[in-house]
């Protein structure tokens, strides 16, 4: 484990192996079919999930996790021993999770005031944002500080696309 703790939503669909193997922790978005609701790879499993979408008249809705989610993950983090943490979220245009994902840090930073978080706004969604996340843990894996995890990020923000 790196000494930076890299911390991303469920749309960044990392497999579990991955989240295992980088120990990154990942918020759950909430998947909403009729008037049941779900959280991505907690309450739902992603053979229910197709299961559900085969059977359900009308597509799910998706809903960003609060900043409490985002709250919790950075807890879970510094109960690790970790005292950086750089969080990677989908698109800020594609949804309101950076948002939510920058209160979180803000109560975290009142709550744990000797730990150094940064929220990024990985500009895209999905695999790409899957890319952006392990290019930072696998950096953090190596070594690297905050600012240098953060940059290996930011260096393939501008090369991932999504179609």
């Amino acid at each position: 484990m790196g000494r930076v703790a890299i911390i991303t939503d469920s749309a960044s669909c990392l497999p579990p192996a991955l989240q295992e193997r980088y120990a990154i922790e990942t918020v759950p978005l909430s998947y909403q079919f009729g008037e049941s609701s779900y959280l991505d790879n907690v309450s739902l499993s992603p053979d229910e999930f197709y299961t559900l979408l085969k059977t359900s008249r009308r597509l799910p809705t998706t809903a960003s996790p609060g900043p409490g989610l985002f709250l919790e993950a950075f807890r879970q983090a510094h109960r690790r021993g970790v005292q950086e943490m750089l969080c990677i979220v989908t698109g800020s245009t594609l949804t309101a999770t950076y948002g939510a994902a920058c209160q979180g840090a803000e109560l975290a930073q009142q709550e744990l005031p000797d730990v150094r978080i940064r929220v990024l706004d990985s500009r895209c969604a999905a695999a790409s944002l899957g890319f952006v996340v392990l290019a930072a843990a696998r950096a953090a894996d190596n070594g690297a500080c905050l600012e240098e995890a953060m940059s290996a990020a930011l260096d393939l923000v501008p090369r991932v696309h999504m179609i």
